[in-house]
């Protein structure tokens, strides 16, 4: 049986008020949904640390909409001792990760990249709508989907790309280039 351990919504400045923030980020709040934009912080990535670790199986969720271009967005997850699985699930920093759009799920900083797959959000635009992320792990599997479309499902054998990943800390990470907004952040037991 499931049950929801954490639900944020993103909405209004109180709720990250407790979140740990890496290098100089703009954030502003409308319509209930935080907006960031890491321009300030020059080539550096901004990072949110949500401040709750969290079990080893858990599915989690959040709405994500992308402004402006170009620029990456990655989740990251099960980060214990420095080792931590990333979802790359909007990439469009460089001219081939424009022309041909990708995700990927890297495992252990950038080292190992384990599973890739078609990204279907379109480019960045204030017109686009509310795109659904969700991440599920659950003993050696990881799976991703975008509006209930599975994009990777990676099953982890403990060995050729280091342990296991159990548990740990979850953040938002963006490159300094890119504008998105984020809102309904939910964290469930499985």
């Amino acid at each position: 049986m499931s049950k929801l351990i954490y639900e944020n919504p993103l909405g209004v400045q109180e709720n990250i008020k407790d979140f740990v923030f890496e290098h100089v980020a703009e954030i502003s709040f409308s319509n209930n949904a935080m907006r960031l934009s890491g321009r300030r912080a020059k080539d550096m990535p901004a990072v949110l640390w949500c401040p709750v670790s969290f079990p080893a199986d858990i599915r989690i969720e959040w709405e994500f909409r992308p402004l402006t271009e170009p620029g990456e967005a990655t989740f990251i997850f099960a980060i214990k001792d420095e080792s931590a699985f990333y979802i790359s699930y909007f990439r469009r920093k460089n001219e081939k990760d424009r022309a041909f759009h990708m995700c990927r799920l890297i495992k252990d900083k950038g080292q190992f990249i384990v599973a890739e797959g078609p990204d279907p959000i379109p480019d960045a635009s204030e017109s686009l709508p509310w795109y659904r992320m969700c991440i599920i792990k659950q003993g050696s599997r990881v799976t991703f989907l975008e509006n209930e479309t599975v994009i990777l499902d990676f099953w982890d054998d403990g060995i050729s790309c280091g342990d296991i990943l159990t548990g740990g800390s979850i953040g938002f990470k963006q490159s300094s280039e890119l504008t998105a907004e984020y809102r309904n952040l939910r964290v469930t037991w499985i």
